[in-house]
């Protein structure tokens, strides 16, 4: 059973319903079944733009992050596999691409910071590899493509890539939810499994995120 579930946007009580509770709960109405729950990579929490692993320690940034982790370790507990995805994008879906073609905007936060994506279509293979395994490999998988960038560095190949202006730096507001967290995500533990994401990078994959804007 894959456990992929998202909040839209919800806020912290959102996330107790869906994550702490509904995992306790999918957990006891089936019992004995193989469990792959999705987690984001946002629960380590670094700044300092380091590279991560899943043996570093989670530093939890929100409430709604120490909610994720409770879910996590009850998986855990429960023999499963925790997959920590990074950013999601593809066609339709990538809120820095649609800010920077429609707006002309950055996202907030540093320029230097580090960003951690992931293909939707690499995402669904990684799932699909893990669910076809012989046997369940439990614990903590990182899912991100092999190569981070920094947010300045994809404007600028964005910037090339489409005759525009890179943006201006966006302030980050004290109340913002996102653009705190600094870090380079291995998925090197995955990669051993056999899985290859067919997009390495950002670069690579937001071509089809260009032609679906342009549709």
């Amino acid at each position: 059973m894959v456990m992929c579930a998202s909040t839209r946007g919800g806020g912290e009580e959102a996330y107790r319903n869906l994550y702490a509770h509904g995992t306790r709960n999918t957990l006891e109405a089936f019992s004995g079944t193989p469990v792959i729950f999705c987690s984001s990579t946002a629960v380590y929490g670094i700044t300092d733009g380091r590279w991560i692993t899943e043996e570093h320690n989670v530093y939890p940034s929100s409430g709604k992050n120490g909610l994720l982790i409770q879910a996590e370790q009850a998986v855990l507990a429960a023999g499963g596999t925790v997959v920590r995805l990074g950013a999601l994008y593809g066609p339709g879906r990538c809120v820095l691409v649609s800010q920077y073609v429609t707006k002309g905007k950055a996202l907030p936060g540093a320029m230097n910071r580090w960003l951690n994506y992931i293909h939707r279509d690499d995402a669904a293979a990684a799932l699909h590899l893990l669910c076809t395994l012989r046997e369940p490999p439990a614990g903590i998988y990182n899912l991100t493509d092999r190569t981070p960038m920094q947010m300045g560095e994809i404007y600028s190949y964005l910037s090339n890539l489409l005759g525009k202006p890179a943006p201006q730096p966006e302030p980050l507001p004290a109340e913002a939810r996102r653009g705190f967290s600094n870090q380079r995500i291995s998925c090197s533990r995955l990669l051993a499994l056999g899985w290859e994401p067919l997009y390495p990078s950002f670069a690579d994959g937001v071509h089809n995120v260009l032609e679906a804007l342009e549709e």
